[in-house]
């Protein structure tokens, strides 16, 4: 059975400053917690690695931010394991500065405006992942590209987006609406 770790909305970089005094620990313990990720992926047998967006919490992170990613990022692919990224509205790929101009570790970053397919051969047979970088200025219905292909494996769509239910939370312009 093909084995992935998924995850999103980490936020590298980000202030914590509603942490008060507290908040340059929280941000260290954040970015300790992201390094363990290759360990992780070991530990948990996992064949791939998903990340559905919103690595950093802004455009431009800061140099320590930056090279933490790409140094984990790094560590999984060479123990075996492919990277998946998709940019969230954090860290937009829209954005004329944005942290996915130069490669990372070796991920694999999304960034066409409609869905483009990624296979890799795993330990456990083939996976296509399907992903898209969210421009409403480009494609203005993102959801209707995708067409799966006929292909042997296990097919995963990997996307980053907000569902509106919270009369809290309001959901921005460069935001994916699912």
């Amino acid at each position: 059975m093909l084995r992935v770790l998924h995850l999103a909305d980490v936020h590298i970089g980000a202030s914590m400053s509603a942490f008060g005094d507290a908040a340059e620990s929280r941000r260290r313990a954040l970015l300790d917690a992201f390094r363990q990720l290759p360990e992780l992926a070991r530990a948990e047998d996992a064949h791939a690695v998903l990340v559905a967006g919103d690595v950093f919490d802004r455009p431009e992170p800061d140099a320590e931010s930056r090279a933490a990613v790409a140094e984990t990022f790094a560590r999984i692919v060479e123990d075996g394991r492919p990277v998946f990224v998709v940019p969230g509205n954090h860290d937009s790929s829209t954005l004329l500065r944005h942290p996915w101009t130069e490669p990372l570790g070796g991920a694999h970053v999304f960034l066409g405006a409609a869905f483009e397919r990624r296979s890799v051969h795993t330990a456990a047979g083939p996976l296509h992942v399907y992903g898209l970088a969210y421009d409403l200025g480009r494609e203005d219905a993102p959801l209707a590209t995708f067409a799966r292909d006929d292909l042997a494996g296990v097919h995963v769509v990997l996307l980053h987006g907000s569902v509106d239910f919270s009369p809290h939370w309001k959901i921005g312009r460069n935001a994916l609406r699912l």
